[in-house]
């Protein structure tokens, strides 16, 4: 390999000294900035960057790779890794974090049998308001050309559009820690 390869792949992995390799770009969160469970719980070498919206945000981001996450959603922030790395390795050019929902107590087999048998119960297309955790690279956001709110709200259209590569992953719930 090229020292230049090298070099981008220990970048890919650890960058210099001070410098973010994801910034957080945290919407949506009160005039006081974002609540400090959800600071507290940003990685290490993700840099949070608390903004009005996505589109300012992305203005004064500096970091190749930029995690869109709404301050509301109920989404543990220690789980950005697993949103922001596949974009980091440049096998994908979208992440789309999925909440999933805390689990709850069994339901008996006979209430399960019902809700099986009854059609779309407790399904619905999701929104991208329903998908409140998204990583792409900082470069391709700009180039969409999307400004203000249509940032977050078509996106996904967008980078479709672009013919980028997307994927979905699960990320933890968060409500447990927001009471903290």
């Amino acid at each position: 390999m090229s020292s230049d390869v090298d070099s981008r792949l220990t970048y890919a992995c650890a960058p210099p000294p001070g410098v973010a390799r994801v910034d957080v770009l945290i919407t949506g969160a009160p005039a006081a900035g974002a609540p400090a469970w959800l600071l507290a719980r940003v990685p290490e070498g993700y840099r949070a960057v608390v903004v009005d919206d996505a589109a300012q945000g992305l203005a004064a981001s500096t970091a190749p790779v930029v995690v869109l996450l709404d301050a509301g959603a109920d989404v543990d922030p220690a789980d950005l890794p697993r949103v922001a790395e596949p974009v980091v390795r440049g096998s994908v050019d979208l992440v789309v974090g999925r909440p999933r929902p805390v689990e709850p107590a069994p339901r008996p087999w006979h209430q399960r049998l019902v809700d099986a048998a009854r059609p779309g119960r407790g399904r619905r297309d999701a929104t991208p308001e329903d998908l409140p955790v998204r990583a792409a690279r900082r470069e391709g956001l700009g180039a969409l050309g999307l400004a203000g709110p249509e940032l977050v709200q078509r996106l996904d259209a967008a980078a479709a559009g672009a013919g980028w590569r997307v994927a979905e992953v699960p990320v933890r719930a968060a409500s447990a820690l927001r009471a903290r």
